[in-house]
């Protein structure tokens, strides 16, 4: 999601004719994938394309006129970037869902199914939900209830990768605490510095290796140092 609404912040007033979105296979089944256009059609709107058609399929699409929006965001490189103009659109959305409270701190979670599953991460849910963390599992949200919760956070907390990226969603000068999932890295994931940075928000990481895996306990007491819970 974050990728394709880049292409909404090139103009206020896109041509009246269906959006046409070809996903890649999706081979594993949610909440999301499973109402895909029903989740995606509030957000467009919110987004400023306002309510039209909504095609999703991974079929050949023949068009008489097929129009290409010039997109704001270049993921999966190596030097990924993404252009500030993307802001405007992350603004529209949270305005048109954001809750009143902004104070509280959110975990956003992975299924145990991800590719790059900690060994510790299932008790660092758990400790953290235990002392009183609002915990929320986004593949299991439609888009519009992923933004009310993630917009009511001033501090959101992850572990690398696109489920904490959603922290565009939250205001300016909140802050996000990033765990990282990859025994080679030691700063914070590239794309999520150029969100951060773009939102006017304070990106702190935590290593989740030190040679091996870091226990649940290690990692808990660094995220609370960082989160003042």
């Amino acid at each position: 999601m974050i990728e394709t609404l880049s292409s909404a912040a090139v103009t206020d007033e896109l041509p009246k004719v269906p959006v046409v979105f070809s996903p890649w296979e999706i081979t594993a089944q949610n909440e999301w994938t499973n109402g895909y256009e029903r989740h995606v059609a509030p957000i467009l709107n919110a987004a400023g394309w306002g309510r039209r058609r909504i095609i999703v399929t991974a079929k050949p699409v023949l068009a008489k006129s097929l129009y290409v929006p010039q997109r704001l965001t270049s993921f999966g490189t190596a030097s990924p970037s993404i252009h500030p103009a993307i802001s405007s659109v992350y603004e529209r959305i949270r305005s048109a869902f954001e809750q009143d409270r902004h104070d509280e701190t959110v975990l956003v979670m992975r299924s145990e199914d991800h590719r790059r599953w900690h060994p510790s991460e299932r008790a660092v849910y758990e400790t953290l939900a235990n002392l009183g963390v609002q915990a929320i599992l986004p593949q299991s949200m439609t888009a519009e209830a992923q933004v009310r919760a993630i917009s009511r956070a001033k501090t959101l907390i992850g572990f690398t990768g696109s489920v904490l990226h959603n922290s565009v969603f939250m205001g300016r000068e909140t802050q996000v605490i990033e765990i990282g999932d990859q025994p080679e890295k030691s700063v914070a994931d590239r794309i999520q510095s150029e969100l951060c940075g773009i939102c006017g928000q304070d990106l702190f990481f935590v290593p989740g290796f030190t040679g091996t895996p870091r226990s649940a306990n290690d990692l808990s007491s660094s995220i609370l140092d960082l989160a003042s819970l």
